[in-house]
């Protein structure tokens, strides 16, 4: 039964007590996240006391981090282990090609994961952008390289198909494979070994696929199979107006097929927005028409403010002389406002300026090193934590923990759930404690903390021994980072990553396609123009949709206030086709 502190509108209610496999088609702010929950909750009498699982497929990380937080609000430790929430990539790599690589040419005798971190992603793509000449390519550029379920490869503008086929093989010839090549290997596994497909389908009795719009062909195909074996039903939530990932192999029209497919049903929409103002979904509802069409029905429906565009000399001036001013009018937080942008190199100039102004900041620039990397998110938690000390720090820090070695042994340990789990998060705790008042500065910190953390995490078997040398990599590249990018940073004091997780006063800087999923009081949405939205290389009808959907995301990330702004700071700066009188009607 599902939690009397979970109360749900009557298409949610409907949607969760639905025994047919479902599409449903959820609006920006409609509580999908709730309703999946609600779902996953309401399925575990189908696989208590058995050996089956409820499994949930969402895009992201943050997602499956948003899933679990709520979820295991409502469920306990022992009921925990029917719930199996992953990205598509996790998924493939615990159920399908970690078990059965070794039936892979390429991967007979083991295989390694090669992340943007690793030094075989970074040294392969470092030499094909020499020999190649690929100016304006970084490296992180090669994460995008994709390959399609019929060996289609997808890729960024600025890497040629010849030469993400280079890389791709590259790595595969060394038993190397990315995380995209995990989903496409796992489908080449299901098709070659069909027990494999069965197996899957024997283990969950549900499966719930969070953002379906934004599902690829390689993951619709490995969902036909297991639906083929015939022992799970499916839950597909998703929007196709949200749909912003096609340069990853999302293909959104395909929804109605696999819809049609498992023979869906698809009458339930959830199209009641709580997040919006009356005026941002009207603004919503321009851009994109939706049928039915999204309507605000939450406590911000009334709010009197309609979203305007002002035209600046920079950037920065929008932000200091138009957004915060009207931010601080409605007695609204710097913590609940963001500014969004097309692309990432925007937010790194602007995020200079706005330091150099004394204003918090959190994302692109605001950190010396990345935050994915498996031991940061732990370490950031783990001293706010030893800050604050308060239930909320506590239980972010539990699941930064769980995070961080689920990223590094490749399968969640439930164990941290457990009595041998808390016994273990206390003496971490207790160790860093004591380093702090040990050690000469954070580096240090770092890395007498990552030893202890090891050992620690070894005894109480939450982290298997051939892996400790990865928790201690993880700590040495992040120590690396600081010292590259932190003036003097040997001065560096151990209070030092407290700022990064302490967000209420830090203005969000995000990228547009980032921020799905976010929600803010106040967005201002930066450099919108022609060449950047939608793209210079955007030339068919598609791409213009995907960019023109895109804009729909960032405009809905906003409850009360929404504030587009153009500038001058170049002389090619057009305003967007989006704001013209055919679409939004701003100029």
């Amino acid at each position: 039964m599902v939690d009397a502190g979970l109360t749900f509108n009557r298409n949610q209610k409907l949607a969760i007590s639905s025994e047919a496999n479902l599409a449903l088609s959820s609006c920006p702010g409609s509580g999908k996240t709730r309703t999946i929950v609600g779902k996953l909750l309401s399925s575990l009498d189908d696989v208590r006391h058995s050996p089956r699982k409820i499994g949930c497929i969402t895009y992201t990380n943050a997602g499956v981090s948003e899933i679990e937080r709520r979820l295991y609000k409502y469920s306990s430790y022992d009921e925990a282990r029917y719930f199996e929430i992953s990205t598509i990539h996790t998924f493939c790599l615990n159920n399908i090609f970690r078990p059965y690589h070794n039936h892979l040419e390429y991967f007979e005798e083991g295989f390694q994961i090669a992340s943007p971190d690793t030094d075989i992603f970074l040294n392969e793509a470092k030499q094909l952008i020499i020999k190649h000449s690929l100016r304006n390519t970084r490296p992180a550029d090669f994460e995008q390289i994709q390959r399609e379920a019929n060996g289609n490869i997808l890729s960024p503008y600025n890497i040629d198909i010849a030469i993400a086929n280079e890389f791709l093989s590259q790595l595969n010839s060394k038993s190397a494979i990315t995380f995209g090549d995990i989903v496409y290997y796992s489908n080449i596994l299901l098709e070659q070994e069909p027990f494999i497909s069965k197996s899957l389908s024997s283990k969950f009795a549900w499966l719930l696929i969070d953002e379906f719009q934004d599902t690829s062909l390689s993951q619709i195909e490995i969902l036909k199979k297991v639906y083929d074996s015939g022992a799970t039903k499916f839950v597909l939530v998703g929007d196709v107006n949200q749909s912003i990932f096609g340069f990853a192999g999302a293909h959104p029209e395909l929804l109605g097929g696999i819809a049609e497919y498992i023979e869906a049903q698809t009458d339930l929409a959830l199209s009641g927005n709580y997040r919006c103002s009356d005026r941002i979904v009207g603004h919503a509802e321009r851009l994109i028409p939706s049928n039915p069409p999204m309507e605000s029905v939450g406590d911000s429906k009334y709010f009197e403010f309609e979203p305007i565009l002002i035209h600046s000399h920079t950037t920065i001036d929008a932000v200091l002389n138009e957004f915060l001013p009207r931010v601080r009018e409605s007695n609204i937080s710097m913590g609940e406002c963001a500014i969004l942008a097309p692309n990432w190199f925007t937010l790194l100039h602007l995020g200079r300026k706005l330091r150099e102004h004394g204003i918090p900041i959190t994302g692109p620039g605001s950190r010396p090193y990345r935050r994915s990397r498996e031991f940061a998110q732990f370490a950031e938690a783990l001293c706010v934590f030893l800050s604050d000390k308060d239930s909320k720090s506590a239980t972010y820090m539990a699941r930064a923990l769980f995070n961080m070695i689920v990223s590094i042994d490749g399968t969640p340990n439930w164990g941290i759930q457990q009595f041998r789990g808390k016994v273990a998060l206390y003496t971490l705790v207790s160790a860093a404690k004591q380093l702090l008042a040990e050690t000469t500065g954070l580096l240090d910190w770092i890395t007498k903390f990552s030893e202890a953390a090891a050992r620690i995490l070894v005894d109480n078997d939450l982290l298997s021994l051939k892996n400790v040398e990865s928790l201690t990599l993880a700590a040495e590249n992040m120590k690396i980072s600081i010292e590259q990018f932190v003036p003097e940073a040997d001065q560096i004091q151990n209070d030092y990553l407290t700022q990064f997780e302490k967000q209420e006063n830090c203005l969000t800087l995000s990228t547009m396609h980032s921020s799905k999923g976010l929600e803010f009081e106040a967005v201002l949405l930066v450099d919108l123009h022609d060449g950047k939205i939608p793209f210079f290389t955007a030339k068919s009808n598609s791409e213009i949709s995907e960019a023109r959907r895109l804009l729909y995301v960032a405009i809905t990330r906003a409850k009360k206030i929404l504030v587009y702004s153009t500038d001058a700071s170049h002389e090619r700066n057009v305003p967007s086709r989006f704001l013209g009188k055919d679409e939004l009607g701003l100029i």
